[in-house]
């Protein structure tokens, strides 16, 4: 926040360790609304990159674009929004799915996301305090 609001971003990205790694790195953050935007997902967002600074880092939002998180993009690492629809999803899982949607459906939201893209779904809350290990990938 502060390399923003003085124009100076880091040329290379930072973190523990920056080094290669074969190991699945994919973040995924559903964030449903603008409101969700904040210093605590900005947190959130920067402990995945301190101690996994090569990973791909996926919000899921409907009303948030890229622009809103631009910072994490200026600096070097990898972030993309990417929109979703909760009815094609079901769809695409459960092909008798007709219903329409409601509450426990949408709290099923990151389950079908992480079957579908694979990876590692963390709240917007959390924060991690050191490197997910990689034998969690068996």
């Amino acid at each position: 926040d502060t390399s923003a609001l003085f124009g100076m971003t880091p040329f290379q990205r930072l973190g523990r360790r920056n080094i290669e790694s074969g190991f699945q790195e994919d973040f995924h953050f559903l964030l449903e609304s603008r409101s969700d935007l904040g210093w605590r997902t900005n947190r959130a967002i920067e402990h995945v990159f301190y101690f996994h600074p090569n990973c791909k880092v996926v919000v899921h939002s409907n009303q948030i674009t890229l622009a809103d998180l631009e910072i994490f993009v200026e600096t070097g690492y990898n972030l993309v929004v990417q929109p979703y629809n909760l009815d094609s999803l079901l769809k695409e899982e459960f092909p008798s799915y007709k219903s329409p949607k409601d509450e426990l459906l949408q709290g099923s939201l990151p389950l079908l996301l992480l079957r579908k893209h694979g990876g590692i779904y963390l709240s917007k809350d959390t924060l991690l305090l050191q490197r997910i290990p990689e034998d969690l990938e068996e």
